[in-house]
């Protein structure tokens, strides 16, 4: 999967998230301490999300995790986010890197679902 068809993907599961929670586009981006413009366009998937943004878009949605706004199923079936699509502000990270970023975000992920024990699966 190319990463614009993934900012898509993902842009379009936050909108549907915001609206299944009866938000507006200004109550979020207040939340994330973005523009509405800016939020519009990561749902559009016209801008990349950073990952601190994901957190703070589902801790405004209300939700449990950010997985559920992420085109990756946490539970070992890979349905497109790959190590070279992880891109963060100002950081130039290798790919053992990004590599390390998911298997982070997949070990947090396992946690919140089964407890502090649970091992990601893989």
């Amino acid at each position: 999967m190319d990463s614009d068809a993934l900012y898509a993907q993902i842009g379009n599961k936050i909108s549907a998230a915001r609206r299944d929670a009866g938000l507006t586009q200004n109550a979020v981006a207040r939340q994330v301490g973005v523009s509405r413009a800016s939020l519009a366009n990561i749902e559009a998937g016209r801008q990349q999300v950073f990952v601190h943004h994901l957190v703070k878009i589902a801790h405004a949605l209300e939700l449990c995790d950010i997985s559920a706004l992420l085109h990756y199923d946490l539970n070992g079936q890979d349905h497109g986010l790959r190590a070279e699509d992880v891109r963060f502000s100002g950081a130039d990270l290798s790919m053992e890197e990004r590599e390390g970023v998911l298997a982070f975000l997949s070990r947090a992920a396992s946690k919140d679902r089964h407890g502090d024990d649970a091992q990601p699966v893989r």
